[in-house]
């Protein structure tokens, strides 16, 4: 296939002649070897949490970065569950972005200080002797404040820094048949839904010539390769994204 089918779903596979899956024709991602420091563990979400677990993982990712956290630390994501105004969900999805910049610039704590359970407590953890980790700024770039080259190669600019936090539009029944590399596009018949945040971790063009971003999504390790999923470029798939600066330096 080497056009996108806009009438259905594209769910495709590059296959070589030996049947062996074929090789991208380029590929640059944080789980190559060389910068795997950057992500942490596929989680497989109890509910749709996934507006937590995105940014969290993308937090987690500058301040690893700058050396900041330790190999068996990493940033809670419950703290930011619970942090979040029960007005601002709906059916516990997120309705309100405003209100997630608000909780990164307060700051989360460490895994080990509060866990991850996917419940609701009546109050967070922070507390004067518990170290918070917090975004000094948090700047959300939507496609549509910009022509589609200048978004795309922002993207990718800020993709190679870090893996960042960012939402998928159109996920829809189709999104439960993504399977090893193939390449997401949902049916543009079906209806929208509010979409879903998931950590873009790379980007690449495929055997076929068809532009792709990759993610780390969290609904675990059996869902496209390995818990990564591509998603095709330059179809507004990638409706809002994430940049942040970080507090280098914790507050306790």
């Amino acid at each position: 296939m080497s056009q996108l089918d806009l009438g259905q779903p594209l769910l495709h596979f590059s296959i070589d002649g030996k049947g062996f899956m074929a090789k991208d024709r380029s590929y640059w991602s944080h789980r190559q070897k060389q910068r795997q420091k950057l992500l942490r563990k596929i989680l497989d979400q109890e509910w749709d949490a996934c507006w937590a677990i995105a940014p969290a993982r993308h937090l987690d990712a500058l301040f690893r970065k700058e050396r900041l956290l330790g190999a068996r630390e990493e940033l809670s994501i419950q703290e930011i569950i619970d942090m979040m105004p029960r007005g601002k969900l709906e059916n516990r999805r997120l309705t309100n972005f405003d209100a997630l910049i608000n909780i990164l610039k307060e700051g989360t704590v460490l895994e080990s200080e509060n866990p991850l359970n996917y419940g609701f407590a009546e109050e967070s953890t922070e507390a004067a002797t518990v170290r918070t980790y917090k975004a000094a700024k948090v700047t959300l770039h939507k496609s549509e404040d910009y022509a589609d080259k200048d978004y795309d190669d922002m993207l990718e600019e800020n993709i190679r820094i870090s893996p960042i936090a960012a939402r998928l539009v159109l996920v829809n029944d189709d999104y439960d048949a993504i399977e090893g590399k193939s390449i997401y596009l949902p049916d543009p018949l079906a209806p929208e839904d509010a979409g879903h945040l998931l950590l873009l971790t790379g980007f690449g063009v495929d055997a076929n010539g068809i532009e792709f971003w990759e993610a780390q999504d969290s609904y675990g390790r059996k869902h496209g390769d390995g818990g990564f999923i591509r998603i095709a470029r330059k179809e507004n798939l990638i409706s809002d994204f994430f940049v942040m600066e970080i507090d280098k330096e914790p507050k306790t």
